[in-house]
């Protein structure tokens, strides 16, 4: 919060896209524009929601380096720096972890009608290789990471850039492997997602939170902020062009391209929004944050909510999940809001998120 107390009322414009992109991982979630068709699904998903989660991990990492880089840090020093982080996601990880792995287990058993003992283990192999469920996987990625970055003390900038071009390599694996047909290959693809169940996790999307860090001693950063702000947008509007043309034209025969493209235009966003000043009072940029942080880890609960009432009244999930997300969205943003008017919400606060 340190870095928003200014004398003036102008603040960046990152709080504000933190909070949008809150609302698309609820889009993501709820499955919005689903049953209006497959290629209105996959279109918004593409060209929109699937920008949130890059953004928030460009996003923690720029903030984390800021601290970590720029500064003749002592071993102990770095380190507390790490562990203090790490420490404040661990507390509402965990509440909300077992909240959403009960959740997910009753789910299981109910709706999906598999025994005790299978939803167990289903759980828990996904807690270990993703989250306890309920998207939760963007934090423990982010934990992962943190322990990774713990012992990077030595030679840190080098280290990291290491470790930033070994989750680069993994990020393509998946692209590059489409195009080779061998039985090796496909056992590898089959081994691995027997596994892993699911490539939300850190070695796949750990990328976008060293990109995050690395902005903060890149000589590109610097020479981009020398645009006008109004420069940097439309840069950033021209790539997300391209972006859009490669999917209309091309649709998932080039993902290697869309990926690559879609990392470019990530870390110029977070650049572009950090550039652009808004004239807001500080309080409103710290209550969009502290509502971005809420809604991260509450709509889940909702979703599941709704999905539950919805079976009860007979409402066709198939035909109404951008409906379900109208409510989700509404909910937890009066909800949100609620929390934190509240005159106890400050505790409260501290304890969930």
């Amino acid at each position: 919060m340190a870095e928003l107390k200014m004398k003036s009322n102008t603040v960046s414009a990152v709080d504000l896209f933190k909070c949008i992109f809150a609302i698309c991982v609820v889009a993501i979630h709820t499955m919005a524009f689903k049953d209006h068709g497959e290629s209105a699904y996959f279109a918004f998903t593409y060209c929109i929601t699937s920008f949130a989660v890059p953004y928030f991990f460009v996003c923690s990492g720029y903030f984390l380096g800021r601290k970590i880089y720029g500064k003749d840090l002592q071993k102990s020093d770095y380190r507390l720096i790490i562990k203090n982080y790490a420490q404040r996601l661990l507390k509402p990880y965990l509440i909300w972890g077992c909240w959403y792995f009960l959740i997910v287990l009753v789910n299981e058993i109910v709706r999906n009608h598999k025994n005790v003992i299978e939803a167990l283990k289903s759980g828990i192999h996904n807690w270990i290789v993703s989250s306890p469920g309920g998207g939760l996987w963007y934090v423990q990625a982010l934990l992962i990471m943190l322990i990774i970055l713990y012992y990077c003390d030595k030679h840190r900038s080098k280290k990291i850039v290491g470790i930033a071009v070994g989750l680069l390599v993994c990020f393509f694996i998946p692209d590059i492997l489409i195009f080779i047909k061998l039985p090796l290959v496909d056992l590898v693809i089959g081994t691995y997602n027997s596994i892993f169940l699911t490539t939300n996790n850190f070695v796949w999307w750990g990328i976008y939170f060293f990109i995050g860090i690395l902005l903060n001693e890149s000589k590109l950063k610097e020479k981009y902020s020398c645009f006008k702000v109004s420069y940097q947008w439309m840069i950033v509007i021209a790539i997300y062009l391209i972006y859009m043309c490669v999917y209309w034209i091309f649709g998932k025969k080039f993902l290697i391209v869309s990926h690559l493209l879609k990392l470019i235009i990530v870390g110029i966003v977070f650049i572009t929004t950090l550039n652009t000043k808004l004239n807001l009072k500080v309080e409103s940029s710290l209550y969009m944050r502290k509502m971005s942080a809420i809604i991260y880890f509450t709509h889940f609960t909702l979703v599941y909510a709704f999905q539950f009432l919805f079976k009860i009244i007979g409402i066709s999930l198939e035909t109404n999940y951008t409906f379900e997300f109208v409510l989700c969205t509404i909910s937890v943003i009066v909800y949100s809001h609620f929390i934190m008017i509240w005159k106890d919400g400050k505790n409260f606060l501290l304890g969930l998120y």
